[in-house]
Order: C-alpha cells, then structure tokens, then sequence
C-alpha cells in the first residue's frame, strides 16, 4: 500500500464539520478513551459497548449524562469502575454467534435486550474484530 493511500484512508477518519450540528469530545484524554459524537445525545438512548479496558472514561461519561450502558467483554472478569448506570455482560461480539465460545453476533446482542429501541449508541473497540462483527450485522 502506497502513503498516498494511507493518508487517504486515514483522512476518511477524520470528523468533519456537519452544519447546524456541534462536536461533543466523550471520554478522557485525546487517544483510546476519548470519541467525537455530534451533540444529538439523548439520555434515553442506550450505549453497547463492547471491548472493557481499563479505560472506561467513554462508558462513564456516557452512564452520567444518563445513559445505560450496557459493557460487553468475555475476557475480562467484571467492570473496571462501578456506576449505577453500568451493566456488564461476559460476551463478546463475533460475526456468526458462538454461545458456548461466548460470542454473539451484533444481531443477537440486541435481540437479547428488551425495549432496546431503534437509536442505540454502539461503540465498539475489541482488537480488530469489530470488522467480522460489522460485516455480517444485518443493515437494520
């Protein structure tokens, strides 16, 4: 792969200007923790977040300005941090589900969640394996 490519694929990642809609910084510090969102958040709107380090700044930003964050990883024992908001669950995010592995599609995560709503958040930071999982969700 040439630079030129590189620099075109990373410019992709760069968050642009929308007009009439703010940038939001959610998390601490500028690399892994902190997200750009635009400033359209609504408490009632649940987080999955899949992939729990040690740095949960994101989910708890996000748990007190109201939301629920469901956390999702099956290679840690528990949440890092405590918060009334936070809901762990011991699986993990794969392309096809293994439930003895596990490991549930992005499909059957929300299937599994009652009143999940049509507006979650989805945040997803799990080692590379986020592309199968995105490649296989349905469009819906």
């Amino acid at each position: 792969m040439a630079i030129r490519d590189i620099a075109a694929t990373l410019d992709l990642l760069t968050p642009w200007d929308i007009p009439g809609r703010a940038k939001l910084r959610v998390g601490a510090g500028t690399g892994d923790g902190a997200y750009i969102l635009l400033d359209m958040l609504r408490p009632a709107q649940r987080v999955l977040s899949f992939g729990v380090g040690r740095n949960v700044s994101f989910d708890l930003d996000m748990a007190m300005r109201g939301h629920t964050v469901m956390l999702y990883d099956h290679t840690v024992e528990g949440r890092p941090v405590a918060h009334e908001r936070f809901r762990f669950h011991a699986l993990g995010i794969t392309g096809t589900s293994d439930p003895a592995a596990r490991l549930l599609s992005l499909a059957d995560h929300v299937a599994a969640i009652e009143d999940a709503g049509d507006d979650m958040i989805l945040k997803i930071d799990v080692e590379g394996a986020e592309w199968p999982a995105l490649a296989a969700a349905p469009p819906g």
